[in-house]
């Protein structure tokens, strides 16, 4: 049975909706405000998913008409709330630019909070606000409830004219959570001309499903941000009509159809009538994909399955010492403040002593505090950096784990564009988000120029992220001079601006290489590699990727060993590419491995 507070929400919610005309399990924000109907100045938002994922951000298409002869500039507020015991929260601050007499369009990617509770659903609420000098404030809000254990899926319009309403009912007819309507989310539906040229805008769905004349019909931006989107661990489907369809007819990597692995993610084209999706099949297509959100629930909630939180050794959070402080202080402040420091006949004395004792203890525990823990915090991180020379693009994939001290500022900025994602780490006094919903609720915020605010890092805590990010980059690892016999290994040339510890090399056959033993692989200078074998090179690639979260994460970076014409390496640290976070963090171990292609 599951806990009355985790119900309320959804509870609450489907006895609203009804009584607002909407359809339980979601509502949208779409709407046109008239803002200043004189003049015609007026705002249209539209969520581009409907409803949005269950993690991530909600990508939010605006779009503005100011026909007045001045420019505006109009701010934008968003609240997203999700979870049951412990709402978390998350806030995002926006301004657009509307010049005089001109139509403008933007996206916002308005940042969501993760329900880390486990149960039979999961409700979502986000709400966005306008705010601008001699207008109305508008509010624009959206609510959804999820079957858990399901994929976040998004689904274009074509596929989701004939096939949503049913693939939700046939989703929701497992799961007593929606038993008001007898539907569920299977997916959010997407109109493709409104698709985010940024991959953050799909970062909090694990599918994203289009047909092809939608594929490419969409801009050229919005593909570029779906593969960088896939290559991170998306799962691209694209629906055809005709089974000749081919990866390389749809401007994508290869020459074939079906499904192929893609860096972290995966490519697939399925075939379809071009009307119709059988509802058991696709369902079943999709039931094992294994949700970010339950990753981030489930793959760093223990020390077996994240190796990485023993970078730190264990430490007491020395809870006895605040329990003799306060029995002390309750000695000081009670007894001894009113018979001996302020007895009969000098009662007046409490108005100086009690401050005195108070402030003191204040200043004796902020001491202890700060002689235990001290400040700021250590850490270790694991980073995974994927290089694609074809796009000139490194993909990162970065895995965090600290324990702070007294913390005088918790916000930090980025200079890329990042996903940043609190994990859920195994229970102890040091943990503020735990398995099942207990410790504290997270409150995090975002803006538009990539500061991060709220407790994202806590005082005396210990807390685990996981981050994904790509930079640009022209490094890569290249091959000076074939082999020229079996025996006789190619030698290779790092273009990487740091040393490599260690390097694999897999060629066209499928024949394995490595750097001598011991010898460090130095920017710019050619290392003739010597056989090796597949066993050696996982053997190898297990070890250097131990750090790395349990699960699908790990099991990806397992099978890249399969690849020809690629190359797998070590390093101790990789200036440019680990991801910084908050500056009084010292990090002191840093681990990383870089794989990708390599071409011949």
């Amino acid at each position: 049975m599951k806990p009355l507070p985790r119900l309320l929400p959804a509870l609450l919610g489907l006895l609203l909706l009804p009584a607002l005309g909407l359809a339980a399990g979601k509502s949208s924000m779409n709407g046109t405000r008239v803002l200043d109907e004189k003049n015609g100045v007026s705002i249209e938002v539209e969520l581009v998913f409907n409803p949005p994922p269950p993690s991530g951000c909600a990508p939010v298409f605006i779009t503005a008409k100011n026909p007045t002869p001045d420019d505006k500039t109009w701010k934008f507020s968003s609240t997203s709330r999700a979870g049951g015991r412990n709402s978390h929260e998350a806030s995002g601050s926006f301004v657009v630019q509307v010049p005089a007499k001109k139509n403008i369009s933007q996206t916002l990617l308005v940042p969501l909070a993760a329900d880390y509770e486990t149960g039979g659903y999961s409700s979502h609420n986000v709400t966005l606000r306008f705010n601008a000098p001699g207008y109305e404030n508008q509010t624009f809000q959206s609510y959804d409830s999820r079957v858990e254990g399901h994929a976040a899926i998004a689904m274009s319009q074509a596929l989701a004219a004939r096939n949503l309403s049913t693939l939700e009912t046939s989703l929701g007819s497992t799961s007593p959570s929606h038993m008001s309507s007898g539907k569920g989310v299977f997916a959010s539906e997407f109109d493709p001309s409104h698709l985010p040229e940024d991959w953050l805008g799909y970062n909090g769905f694990d599918v994203v499903m289009i047909s092809d004349t939608e594929w490419q019909g969409a801009s050229p931006g919005a593909r570029t941000a779906l593969v960088q989107w896939a290559r991170m661990g998306g799962r691209l489907s694209i629906y055809a009509k005709s089974p000749t369809t081919t990866f390389a007819s749809l401007g994508l990597p290869g020459e074939k159809s079906g499904s192929k692995p893609f860096s972290k993610g995966e490519l697939e084209i399925c075939t379809w009538n071009g009307t119709d999706l059988p509802p058991t099949e696709t369902i079943a297509r999709y039931a094992s994909v294994d949700g970010r959100l339950n990753h981030l629930r489930e793959a760093f909630n223990d020390d077996k399955k994240w190796p990485l939180v023993n970078v730190l050794a264990s430490k007491s959070f020395a809870e006895w010492q605040v329990i003799v402080f306060l029995l002390i202080f309750g000695v000081l402040v009670g007894p001894v403040n009113l018979f001996l420091l302020a007895p009969a006949g000098k009662r007046h004395k409490l108005f100086f002593t009690t401050p005195l004792i108070s402030i003191g203890a204040s200043l004796i525990l902020v001491g202890l505090i700060l002689f235990q823990d001290g400040t700021g915090g250590k850490g270790g991180r694991f980073l995974a950096v994927n290089v694609e020379p074809g796009d000139k693009t490194a993909y990162l994939e970065q895995d965090q784990f600290s324990r702070t001290g007294v913390l005088l500022s918790g916000g930090f900025e980025t200079k890329e564009p990042v996903d940043i994602s609190q994990v859920v780490m195994k229970d102890s006094e040091w943990t503020k988000l735990k398995k099942g919903g207990d410790g504290s609720a997270l409150t995090t915020g975002i803006d538009s120029n990539r500061a991060f605010s709220g407790n994202w890092f806590q005082s005396r805590a210990e807390q685990g992220q996981t981050l994904r990010g790509l930079t640009a980059t022209r490094a890569a690892i290249v091959v000076k001079s074939p082999s020229a016999s079996p025996t006789a290994g190619p030698t290779v040339i790092s273009q990487f601006e740091f040393p490599l510890t260690q390097l694999y090399h897999t060629d066209a056959k499928g024949t394995v290489w490595k750097s001598p033993d011991g010898q460090e692989i130095k920017t710019g200078v050619p290392v003739a590699l010597v056989p090796a074998d597949q066993n050696a090179l996982k053997d190898f690639w297990n070890k250097a990727t131990a750090p790395a979260s349990q699960g699908a994460s790990k099991g990806r970076l397992e099978r890249e060993t399969a690849r020809n014409s690629a190359f797998f390496a070590s390093a101790s640290t990789a200036p440019g590419f680990l991801i910084p976070t908050l500056s009084s963090i010292t990090w002191v171990k840093d681990t990383v491995v870089l794989y990708g292609s390599m071409p011949e």
